[in-house]
């Protein structure tokens, strides 16, 4: 409908005319206006730091350009679009390909090389790496799998929530081995302490975002899954739980682990995390953390004191 309109408008019909014609078409202006957005969309998207290092001679900075006839189109021997291009690169020249189509232009941006090291994002992803690599899946994308793990989704019919996790948790907070320090959490554990006991062992878990203060128990119990493998390690904080059983004898162990598997929502909140159930039922920012409780609500009703025949 459009072509059929300009049709009927003097010196306005485009049929047949192609990017280059309506780029060439333009004046010197509209040529370094329209290149200098396309320039500047072609932004390399990495950010990089030197880490104190220099880098040996000039880094590359080159432009892929793909266009008709390539480097010799006219496009490319414009004089404008030329000393633009080739002052955006210095001593590289822009390579030019010929592109299959008239309907478009693309420029591709090279930099560097640059070390590793040198991408600021990089010390930020090996963090994350081995921080999702202790958990089963972590393959894909991690915001995806906190988003899930928020919302209690899974990929299985009837997933179920990791009952050895829960068992240290819940029973790490029984023994005094997890504690509530100002608005972090600390856990027992010489393997995340690195063997380092000036601190009796006890290591912070991550705290909460900025703003999410309320939600201390959530980022804590997040941090803790993260770390499960080095938790149940020889040595750390399943084992000194298990050993704690057994210096209480089968006995008194069952009987604390009834009372706790008897505790109301409300019972349990006031002794292991000292803030009143009714703000943590009403409270849209205690949300996450009500969620968890839950978790061990369930858990500590149905495995709590089963647990003791599982070892």
């Amino acid at each position: 409908k459009i072509n059929g309109f300009t049709a009927t408008l003097a010196g306005a019909n485009f049929e047949g005319m192609s990017l280059e014609n309506i780029i060439l078409k333009l004046d010197e202006d509209g040529k370094r206006r329209l290149f200098e957005k396309a320039l500047r969309k072609a932004e390399i998207v990495l950010d990089v730091k030197n880490n104190g290092y220099t880098n040996e001679g000039a880094l590359r900075n080159a432009l892929y350009i793909s266009v008709v006839g390539g480097k010799d189109g006219a496009i490319a021997k414009d004089e404008t679009i030329k000393q633009m291009l080739e002052a955006e690169t210095g001593a590289t020249k822009p390579t030019y390909a010929a592109a299959p189509t008239d309907k478009s232009i693309m420029i591709f941006r090279q930099k560097g090389v640059f070390p590793v090291f040198q991408i600021a994002t990089i010390e930020r992803q090996q963090r994350d790496y081995e921080k999702y690599s202790e958990r089963k899946c972590f393959s894909f994308d991690a915001g995806l799998q906190e988003k899930l793990e928020d919302l209690h989704y899974g990929f299985t019919p009837n997933q179920q929530k990791e009952d050895d996790v829960l068992e240290m948790w819940v029973k790490g907070f029984i023994h005094g081995l997890i504690k509530k320090d100002g608005q972090r959490y600390t856990v027992w554990s010489p393997a995340l302490c690195k063997g380092d006991d000036s601190s009796d062992f006890m290591y912070k878990l991550k705290g909460p975002d900025e703003g999410q203060g309320t939600e201390a128990r959530y980022f804590a119990y997040e941090d803790f899954k993260g770390n499960k493998r080095m938790l149940k390690s020889k040595g750390d904080l399943l084992a000194k739980i298990h050993e704690l059983e057994d210096q209480m004898g089968r006995k008194a162990a069952t009987e604390l682990y009834t009372k706790v598997q008897n505790y109301t929502f409300e019972e349990y909140v006031d002794e292991y995390v000292k803030i009143g159930a009714q703000t943590i039922n009403t409270s849209l920012s205690y949300k996450k953390t009500k969620a968890v409780l839950l978790d061990e609500g369930t858990y500590r009703r149905k495995k709590l004191v089963s647990s003791l025949d599982n070892r």
